[in-house]
């Protein structure tokens, strides 16, 4: 993540140098020419001297003090963050239970059939769903980049660690292929896209329950803070 300087350290660092230019530029014409700005810049002005070397180690000071604040990880959740995350998982768990009508749907129009009356409404709720998780995992995931997340703690061992990044990783990666290939296939009648729907919502299924059971693994075995972040909406 690429995190730019603040604005208080870019005008702390460009302001005294517009000051020192103005001030040189308006004491030059009392100066011999060896003293002005074109020539050498250390001789006969100890107050642009001063000005130079103070600005300079505002600037590393502030500077530093920024990727300071960068690099330092961030200790919680925030409130968004785990309202995004428990809103995708209820939309997600809606989706799973109610997709009879959707499935009727699908077959009876691939089939060239007339659907039942009392699947469409659920067909038109299974869209909108969809089209929502999108949209708020795509708000997490900017968030996730511009804020950070807290990290992993409490998994030593390499292997566990690379095994709760890689779930994580492709359940971030099926959250947006799922909605946007049922999304393909509902709208624009691509072929391919409804198989790439039903094989990544069975893989995203089994990923969920590998990460609810490594939460509570966590949680109960390792001791960690990990289920208890995510459940802090108070102290977010």
């Amino acid at each position: 993540m690429i995190v730019m300087p603040s604005a208080p350290a870019q005008l702390t660092c460009f302001w005294p140098t517009v000051l020192t230019v103005r001030d040189r530029r308006r004491q030059d014409v009392a100066l011999p020419q060896s003293a002005r700005i074109g020539g050498p810049p250390m001789r006969g002005r100890p107050d642009l001297i001063l000005t130079d070397f103070a600005s300079r180690l505002r600037c590393k000071t502030s500077s530093s003090r920024s990727s300071t604040m960068a690099d330092s990880p961030v200790a919680s959740y925030s409130k968004t963050q785990i309202w995004l995350h428990w809103s995708i998982a209820a939309l997600i768990l809606v989706q799973f239970l109610a997709h009879d009508g959707m499935e009727h749907v699908w077959r009876s129009l691939r089939r060239g059939q007339e659907a039942a009356a009392g699947d469409w409404p659920l067909a038109y709720m299974h869209v909108v769903l969809g089209l929502a998780v999108l949209a708020l995992a795509t708000w997490r995931l900017w968030l996730r980049g511009t804020r950070g997340v807290p990290p992993v703690s409490g998994l030593e061992h390499p292997a566990l660690r690379l095994l709760a990044q890689a779930t994580h990783f492709a359940i971030y990666a099926l959250i947006f292929v799922v909605p946007i290939s049922g999304a393909a296939a509902w709208f624009l009648q691509l072929p391919g896209a409804g198989l790439v729907h039903v094989v990544g919502k069975n893989v995203l299924l089994y990923l969920v329950l590998l990460h609810i059971a490594g939460a509570l693994v966590q949680h109960f075995v390792l001791k960690t803070d990990v289920l208890r972040q995510m459940l802090a909406f108070r102290q977010a």
